[in-house]
């Protein structure tokens, strides 16, 4: 049998604020204690071995992601409060990685409305719907980072979160496709993400790290599995 590349897909909760659909602020980020959990988290997914590491960056600002990695493996600036500072710069010093890769594309594209544009419709003519697609996740920013990954990373969160995103499709009306308008270019945006990862998987023994926003796992997952291009390789295990 023809060997594949290993890919895993670390989903993870943003630890710094965005303009996500569901966004949960993490306590205390800069603590003794959380620290250390971001460092035993770091320590379980090198186990993996990731012979590369790629992030939810725009590939045209590669040159300053890495930029910033290399001025922080070499002692020249700290950590920023975010998950690709925090656990992706971090696996890739102690693997001794010269590069991250960027796969991400935040384009224009095929999209007609903005999130924000499609939020306050929905809001303003269809608040039943609004509640159900945009009431945030039960998670709870307190908890262990490691628990509140391995929450994320699980197929029923997926499904879960997954629901919100489809459910868009079903906002405006029938001459009126507001959603849509918007969902068009969500699933451009992952299609990217997914022909970008495989771009970077150069070899059948390449084993690929890629930390990404846990909304887009369930569409990854699906072109990853249906482009049967690799063996996915799951998070969970590692983080036990």
């Amino acid at each position: 049998m023809e060997s594949k590349p290993k890919i895993m897909l670390l989903g993870t909760i943003h630890l710094a604020q965005t303009d996500d659909m569901h966004n949960l602020e993490i306590s205390q980020l800069d603590s003794l204690n959380r620290q250390k959990e971001l460092k035993r988290i770091v320590n379980k997914i090198k186990e993996f071995n990731p012979t590369k590491i790629a992030v939810e960056v725009d590939t045209k600002e590669n040159e300053l992601l890495n930029e910033r990695y290399h001025n922080y493996i070499t002692n020249k600036s700290p950590l920023q409060m975010n998950e690709i500072d925090q656990i992706a710069f971090r696996l890739g010093e102690i693997l001794n990685h010269k590069i991250l890769f960027g796969i991400d594309w935040m384009e224009k594209g095929a999209g007609k409305r903005g999130y924000t544009d499609v939020y306050n419709w929905a809001k303003e003519s269809q608040p039943e719907l609004f509640q159900q697609i945009f009431s945030p996740p039960n998670l709870n920013g307190t908890k262990s980072i490691r628990i509140m990954l391995m929450e994320v990373n699980s197929s029923k969160y997926q499904k879960k979160d997954h629901w919100s995103y489809i459910n868009m499709a079903r906002i405006g009306t029938t001459h009126e496709h507001v959603g849509l308008d918007w969902l068009i270019w969500w699933y451009q945006r992952n299609l990217i993400l997914f022909s970008n990862l495989t771009r970077i998987t150069t070899s059948p023994t390449d084993r690929v790290f890629l930390l990404i926003g846990a909304a887009h796992l369930h569409l990854l997952y699906q072109f990853l599995e249906d482009s049967e291009y690799c063996d996915l390789i799951s998070p969970l295990s590692y983080l036990e």
